[in-house]
């Protein structure tokens, strides 16, 4: 029996023993290292319009007041940029009498990886009429080509003038027009706009709006398009496509793949 308690005397201690030396190190201050911890944060833009039974837009609204689901699954924004300056019961004519207090940003990106011969030249008319007929004095415009990497054509400008000399050019350039931009894989594609975005996140605050012309059709590249769209989100700029084969009367019924509506 003495036996007995003595060993369960010394298990006694053992097990006593830790917690006596994790309440000493609880007490020591924890020590200072020279390392960053850093985490990836994906910001991901959407441009919303919210109108009443009117079609008047509604002012006043909070982050709380939205809610985005993805695959059924609900979540709340993370940021909410406001940009209505008028009551919600102004009509839409007010609104846009408003002045406005940062120019517009748009970027004519034009992919010559995927577009076939004639939809280049059609995508560049197509621009210019936009430019002509759609462009404000104060917006800013810049042109850019996809051609297995980046060509900035024309950097930001207010200059319609510019802009319109810059679309011209570029339907009298062999190098575009009739260049052969054959390729075996989308790594030109995904770094040209990489690039793109990148030199957006550097060149110029405020949101920008980004029409691409392209005829890319569906390919496995959803990785890549994440990345891209996570890029996109820092640089705060947001993504149209257009594809140009479908502004030509007549080859909307010939391009359209079965069971796509028209």
């Amino acid at each position: 029996m003495h036996r007995l308690f003595t060993l369960l005397s010394v298990l006694a201690v053992l097990l006593a023993a830790p917690a006596s030396r994790s309440d000493e190190q609880d007490s020591t201050p924890p020590i200072q290292v020279d390392k960053t911890e850093r985490a990836e944060v994906r910001l991901v833009l959407l441009d919303t319009v919210v109108l009443d039974g009117k079609g008047d837009p509604v002012a006043g609204l909070e982050r709380e007041d939205f809610e985005l689901r993805v695959k059924g699954e609900a979540f709340s924004p993370a940021i909410l940029e406001a940009r209505c300056e008028l009551p919600g019961d102004q009509p839409l004519e007010a609104q846009a009498a408003v002045k406005r207090t940062e120019p517009r940003r748009i970027v004519l990106l034009f992919d010559y990886l995927h577009l076939p011969m004639m939809a280049r030249e059609e995508s560049l008319a197509t621009a210019m009429r936009m430019v002509e007929e759609g462009i404000a004095e104060d917006d800013e415009v810049m042109i850019a080509a996809l051609t297995g990497g980046l060509r900035v054509e024309l950097p930001f400008t207010s200059d319609k003038h510019d802009v319109l000399s810059s679309l011209k050019r570029m339907r009298k350039d062999v190098s575009l027009w009739n260049g052969n931009f054959y390729h075996s894989s989308e790594t030109g594609f995904v770094r040209g706009i990489t690039s793109l975005f990148d030199v957006l996140a550097s060149a110029s605050v405020g949101p920008k709006a980004v029409v691409l012309y392209s005829a890319m059709q569906d390919v496995p590249l959803d990785f890549e398009f994440e990345r891209i769209a996570a890029i996109a989100a820092v640089s705060r700029s947001a993504l149209y496509t257009v594809d140009p084969r479908g502004l030509q009367p007549g080859d909307l019924e010939m391009d359209r793949p079965a069971g796509r509506p028209g």
